[in-house]
């Protein structure tokens, strides 16, 4: 899963998933700090949301993290998630999206629930490389650098 912060094309989450999946065949995108983006520069991210910049096949999730005083507060994963989806349903320009854009790719509950069956496609298919790549990094195999490299 990649995640993108306010400018997706700075962050090396970013960069290694097109590094690795430059078609966006098995990367997830999910953005995160949609409360922080200056105003005006909402455009961007409604469409990266919307596929259109750097298309993944199984597209782009947003989420809204709680604020500091909203952590120190020990809210539980209830509270939270009502808080997010509140943000997406409340909030300018956020609540002027198409509702079932909304609910499928805005908040935790969509962030948890969708990217859940191509995740564990992806790891079911994968699981013996990924043993293997554990395996390797941990004995600071050259191995582990030549697929590191290669993706």
């Amino acid at each position: 899963m990649t995640v993108f912060l306010v400018d997706s094309e700075t962050q090396g989450g970013h960069r290694f998933a097109k590094k690795c999946d430059p078609e966006g065949i098995r990367a997830i995108g999910t953005l995160t700090k949609p409360d922080r983006i200056p105003e005006g520069e909402h455009s961007r991210w409604f469409k990266l949301i919307h596929n259109e910049i750097s298309p993944l096949q199984h597209g782009l999730f947003c989420a809204k993290q709680l604020s500091t005083a909203e952590l120190q507060k020990g809210y539980s994963p209830e509270k939270s998630r009502h808080i997010c989806e509140k943000f997406f349903n409340k909030t300018v320009p956020w609540n002027t999206l198409d509702a079932v854009l909304r609910q499928e790719r805005l908040g935790t509950k969509a962030v948890i629930a969708k990217p859940n069956e191509p995740l564990i496609s992806v790891i079911s298919e994968r699981y013996i490389f990924l043993v293997l790549f554990r395996d390797l990094k941990a004995n600071n195999s050259k191995r582990f650098m030549i697929l590191y490299n290669n993706c």
